[in-house]
């Protein structure tokens, strides 16, 4: 399934770059956090968001974005100083109304709110607010806290007389906020300690990465993240038009797979760049279909990059292949069209044993595929006539003939048109067959096809049919 969904275009577009210029090399570990698609390299928080990261404690809200201007909630914070202390199982209990059972915080609000560890509590009306934003105060209060169920350094402060805004720090949060910024947690919002202002995931990124790096004396171990293809194997139809079936067999990922997404290039032209989505298939595998009209009709070799979007919402390379694409009828019309020129921009070109018709659009100093379109030419006692010809000015909205209508009628010579499929008297489809030899001479088209050369085709329009 062919998919053009605008957030993988940078990712894409730096896969196919890389590979093409440098070969791609996977590594389990040290991932950068512009792996995110929404996470660019010259932004001041890439490199904390790749060491969270790469340490497990945040990964991001799905489908591969990191969100970092979203502001964290407190069953985010909860979560993420559980993944810090090892996720420790913890029992399920109704101790908050509004945190259920099974839900990605469950445990870690229970374990964060229990009385050995207390490092978020609850609300004096029992619930606990898991949705609920968290100021940067609260948020130092929270390391503070953490920092001491960990037995680790506290006693260590700093003035905050040195921040403008120091008397906005709440009475509760004044130790926290003194210790963090003797840590170098908090190193100051413009020059403010902002401590009313409300945490984005960046901003905690960045505070987690200085908690671990300044306080923990054991550097925290890269969780291990990847993904593989055991093979590739592409598959030209038997029937030559061009389309080919991708099967990638094996696929594994430490974090299970959620979707797979596939680079697909030509080498010759990296410019026809697509990508498709791979549907899981009954023996095991993963496979998707795909055609050369998606990538400007070009033959040759291609090439296959996979990506898998695991269940923890991070997409990881996980291999490649090539392989020949090739068509006999769509790639000899291609290098006939290179002979012919054309009053216009465009060149209409028919392969009646093929059955099919060829609309180029020029480009330079060549023609290039603009459609690649089954059509239905003269049966053999009825030939489409044969030779280099030139669309007139005759053409025609609808018309009856040999007992049925036909329509978006376009001349290229006497008798003969580009015409749709035949219609009855009522409106109904009398005969919609296309790709076999069975009209009376003209060249029949699907009804919205035959309507593009009516409406696109100007006269003077070089028509070759062989």
């Amino acid at each position: 399934m062919k998919k053009n969904v605008s957030r993988f275009s940078a990712f894409l577009l730096t896969l196919v770059l890389t590979i093409i210029t440098a070969g791609f090399q996977v590594s389990a570990h040290s991932l950068s956090g512009t792996t995110f698609d929404d996470v660019a390299a010259d932004v001041w928080y890439t490199p904390y968001v790749g060491y969270v990261l790469n340490k497990g404690v945040m990964t991001g809200t799905g489908n591969n974005l990191f969100a970092p201007e979203e502001i964290i909630c407190r069953a985010q914070f909860a979560t993420i100083l559980h993944r810090l202390s090892g996720s420790e199982s913890v029992e399920y209990n109704d101790r908050f109304p509004d945190v259920p059972d099974g839900s990605f915080y469950t445990a870690p609000v229970l374990w964060a709110a229990q009385d050995k560890v207390r490092v978020i509590e609850g609300y004096d009306n029992g619930n606990f607010g898991p949705n609920d934003s968290i100021t940067r105060e609260q948020l130092a209060t929270m390391l503070y806290r953490y920092a001491k169920h960990c037995g680790l350094d506290t006693e260590t402060t700093a003035s905050l007389d040195t921040f403008p805004d120091a008397d906005d720090v709440s009475d509760f949060a004044k130790d926290a906020m003194a210790w963090a910024v003797s840590a170098k947690i908090i190193t100051g919002d413009n020059g403010r300690l902002n401590p009313q202002g409300e945490s984005a995931r960046a901003v905690c990124a960045a505070m987690i990465q200085r908690f671990c790096t300044t306080l923990l004396s054991e550097e925290l171990p890269d969780v291990e993240m990847n993904a593989s293809v055991q093979s590739i194997s592409i598959t030209p139809n038997e029937f030559e038009d061009g389309t080919f079936w991708v099967k990638l067999s094996g696929v594994i990922a430490t974090h299970g797979v959620q979707n797979i997404v596939a680079v697909v290039w030509n080498q010759d032209d990296q410019s026809d760049v697509g990508y498709y989505y791979a549907d899981y298939q009954p023996d095991g595998s993963y496979g998707f279909s795909g055609n050369v009209a998606n990538h400007k009709f070009h033959f040759g070799t291609y090439h296959v990059a996979v990506s898998v979007l695991m269940n923890n919402g991070i997409r990881v390379f996980a291999g490649e292949d090539s392989a020949e694409i090739t068509s006999t009828h769509a790639a000899s019309m291609y290098q006939i069209a290179q002979n012919y020129s054309s009053g216009t921009d465009h060149l209409l070109i028919v392969d009646t044993t093929a059955c099919k018709t060829g609309v180029f659009y020029r480009s330079e100093n060549s023609w290039e595929y603009l459609y690649y379109w089954p059509c239905s030419p003269g049966a053999p006692a009825t030939p489409t006539v044969k030779g280099v010809f030139t669309v007139t000015s005759l053409k025609m909205p609808g018309f009856y003939s040999f007992g049925s209508y036909q329509y978006h009628a376009t001349q290229f010579y006497g008798d003969y048109l580009f015409h749709s499929i035949t219609y009855n008297t009522d409106g109904s489809v009398q005969d919609d067959r296309l790709g076999m030899q069975l009209s009376h001479g003209c060249v029949r088209l699907d009804t919205d096809n035959a309507k593009w050369i009516y409406d696109n085709i100007q006269a003077g329009t070089t028509v070759y049919i062989y």
